[in-house]
């Protein structure tokens, strides 16, 4: 994110403010920062400016960050992301602020440098992300207006042929084509058709003599005539026709044997189909790119954006999902927590960006080891991992953890600080619960950290099982 950010800060404590300041400096973002202390002035400022991102703090002197987000209308949240910080707070009010209408939730006793950056980038992308796509739909929305409007204006050519198929009718649409309708009267019907093309428009025409039969969209191509302007850059227009057969009698006596008929011609209708193909790929190209949009919109919000497997948030909607899922099919579902070893000393030792790295490999090393398209792999947080099996027992949970443990083992990532192998390795709990309409996300992932906390205890890169030691 090379372009330079407008950056809006609320906050009415100086140093609060100060510290965010110095934060967004020492980033890799590309800041201009604007500070304000109270909801009037910041309203005024968003209503007057165009923002990149807006911190507020959840603690102002005339309300709250959720008042800010009440005081503004549908179309000013969408102007920039609101990422609150606070000082207090839980999950809870974390909920209550993305239900208003914050981008992020951040606890000040969190808030750091690559918290503080990550949060801010992601908000961006995504609000950027939504706003294409939001610009996109309307786009498209307008164009298929357009082409009903296009295609309702396209001219519907209409001929009526005698028994022996000579033109007896034309509408003033075959001026499109060049003709008067005077000069095709008597004609027969290949003068406006190619040969190939009218040997199956006789062959439909030849079956409208046995019965009550229709032709419906043949796409066939009309010849434009020779003194016509439009000759010069194309000698045929492709139509798409329908004709019916004419009978001395209603169509409900067509097929009675007794009744005396006669068969009268055809009617043809042709509508210009060039013009609507035009029109159909210039809308089958805005759905692409709307769908683009959303495959990125999507990508951004379930995804982690460091180590490329599912974030919090995807997670937390697919085990709430798992878990009604559970019930309702008399499932087990099972979880793994995952924390990467001394990582804290890894970072300490080897710096912030060899940390990245190493979480990313072991990131991708575990995604490998996952076979089955129901498993999902999350980063939880930090240096945490999540990974839950759903229908999955305890013993294949346990068969899938040690197989993770060993993985990472085995990319040997050199780590001086850990005990007792030098390497990066990673501790994990499972927990396995049989379907239980009493089960939350927040139970199950209770047990599998105990389970976690209880193989840090037992001197890491090990796995236990919640309730029995492994």
């Amino acid at each position: 994110m090379n372009s330079e950010l407008n950056i809006l800060i609320i906050d009415d404590d100086d140093f609060d403010r100060m510290s965010v300041n110095r934060l967004l400096k020492k980033s890799h973002l590309n800041v201009t920062i604007e500070e304000t202390s109270s909801i009037k002035d910041a309203l005024q400022k968003i209503r007057a400016s165009a923002f990149d991102c807006i911190l507020s703090d959840n603690t102002l002197p005339d309300g709250s960050g959720f008042d800010l987000l009440d005081n503004l209308s549908p179309a000013e949240k969408k102007k920039a992301p609101i990422i609150i910080l606070t000082g207090g707070g839980n999950e809870l009010t974390a909920v209550h602020a993305l239900q208003k209408g914050a981008a992020d939730y951040i606890p000040k006793s969190q808030l750091s440098l690559e918290i503080l950056e990550t949060s801010l980038t992601k908000a961006i992308r995504i609000h950027r992300l939504e706003k294409r796509s939001y610009e996109a739909e309307q786009a498209l929305i307008k164009r298929e207006a357009e082409i009903s409007s296009i295609l309702e204006a396209v001219p519907v050519i209409i001929i009526k042929l005698d028994a022996e198929e000579n033109i007896i009718f034309a509408n003033s649409a075959v001026s499109f084509l060049g003709y008067e309708p005077s000069q095709l009267i008597g004609e027969k019907i290949c003068k406006l058709i190619g040969n190939n093309a009218n040997k199956e428009l006789n062959a439909k025409i030849a079956t409208q003599r046995i019965g009550p039969r229709s032709t419906t969209d043949l796409e066939i191509a009309i010849n434009v005539c020779e003194t016509s302007t439009l000759y010069k850059t194309q000698k045929t227009v492709q139509v798409l026709l329908d004709a019916k057969g004419l009978w001395s009698v209603p169509d409900t006596k067509i097929s009675d044997k007794i009744t005396e008929k006669k068969f009268l011609g055809s009617l043809v209708v042709a509508r210009n189909l060039t013009e609507q193909k035009k029109v159909e790929n210039e809308l089958r190209e805005s759905q692409r790119q709307l769908k683009e949009s959303n495959i990125a919109l999507k990508k951004i919000t379930q995804l982690d954006g460091l180590t490329g497997v599912a974030n919090r948030y995807c997670f937390d909607s697919f085990i709430s999902n798992e878990i009604k899922r559970s019930t309702r099919d008399n499932t087990s579902i099972s979880l793994i927590m995952i924390d990467i070893d001394f990582f804290k000393k890894y970072n300490d030792r080897y710096g912030h960006l060899a940390g990245d790295e190493c979480l990313r490999r072991v990131a991708n090393v575990m995604k490998d080891a996952l076979h089955r398209p129901s498993d999902l792999l999350a980063r939880y947080g930090g240096e945490e991992f999540v990974v839950t099996l759903p229908g999955s027992n305890e013993e294949g949970a346990f068969i899938l953890a040690e197989k993770l443990r060993k993985s990472v083992e085995n990319l040997k990532i050199e780590h001086r600080d850990s005990e007792p192998n030098k390497l990066v390795t990673i501790s994990l709990g499972v927990f396995t619960t049989a379907p239980n309409e009493k089960n939350t996300a927040k139970s199950i992932i209770a047990k599998a950290d105990k389970a976690l906390y209880q193989a840090k205890h037992n001197g890491r890169n090990c796995v236990v099982v919640e309730n029995r030691h492994a």
